[in-house]
């Protein structure tokens, strides 16, 4: 199953190889996904059951679940503008019950922001990883995120877009931090928290750095994952990837984000709460 929403709103149109007329729409949303599986090897796994993701471009927020006999897993994410400017703010879970299972939660955040100063300024935005795991047996199993920032390169090709096939052949929003490289854009700075030690309990944190010109526009790129692979292993990132500017005074972004009503806010806790406790 492809996880591949349409683009939303650039306005751009350009001819496909075939020299039909594509749409371009711009390229900031949110999408999350969770599933479990048999475990197969170290770090593969089979036979997936996936939830419906949610979201997608356009989405200022997102949310899905899953809980069946192997285990659990969820993903949750919003464009959070509780602040004044909009970040991304993610939630992930996954867990697994006795038996040879895995089980993967996820979530992606994209938002892009414009200068609006007089001149060049450098901004700093803050990042922290704040989660759980225990028994986890491999590299590839805990809790990860990575934020990137992303300069268009000046093709028309909107960020985080790919070619895939399909009834419309068009381009479509990706969950893949690839697609920037795909069609030339420039990484202005990255940052990876990954939290995968045997029964680690842990707050991560870093800083991504970039400086922009007089109305230039970047995108920020974030994501979250939990993976687990085994019995009776927890990877919790429900305290989330949270992300604040030291100072974004002359930004604005794109999606306007949204503030979270506090019952939406709790609603999401209370999921992956719920899920936590049926591990203990």
């Amino acid at each position: 199953m492809k996880s591949t929403l349409t683009l939303l709103s650039l306005s751009l149109s350009l001819s496909n190889f075939a020299g039909a007329q594509l749409s371009i729409e711009p390229s900031w949303g949110s999408e999350s996904f969770a599933s479990v599986a048999d475990r197969r090897f170290t770090s593969t796994s089979t036979n997936f059951n996936f939830a419906p993701s949610d979201g997608g471009a356009g989405s200022l927020s997102s949310a899905t679940s899953l809980t069946e006999s192997r285990g659990s897993s969820s993903g949750f994410s919003v464009l959070d503008a509780s602040n004044g400017l909009s970040v991304p703010l993610i939630r992930t879970y996954a867990s697994t019950n006795s038996g040879n299972w895995a089980a993967f939660g996820s979530s992606v955040a994209i938002e892009g922001y414009t200068f609006n100063g007089s001149a060049p300024k450098t901004f700093t935005l803050d990042a922290s990883l704040t989660g759980q795991v225990s028994n986890i047996d491999n590299d590839f199993a805990g809790n990860f995120a990575t934020l990137s920032i992303w300069s268009p390169s000046g093709e028309f090709f909107p960020p985080i877009a790919t070619r895939t096939a399909g009834p419309d052949d068009g381009f479509f929003f990706s969950s893949s931090e690839s697609s920037y490289l795909e069609f030339g854009f420039n990484q202005l700075d990255t940052l990876r928290l990954e939290q995968n030690g045997l029964n680690d309990d842990d707050v991560l944190s870093g800083s991504l750095s970039w400086t922009m010109e007089p109305g230039e526009t970047v995108y920020l790129w974030a994501s979250g994952r939990s993976a687990v692979y085994g019995p009776d292993s927890i990877a919790d990132a429900r305290n989330t990837l949270t992300a604040s500017f030291q100072d974004s005074t002359g930004l604005s972004s794109l999606s306007g984000g949204v503030v979270p009503e506090p019952s939406t806010s709790l609603l999401g806790l209370l999921s992956l709460a719920v899920l936590f406790r049926r591990k203990r």
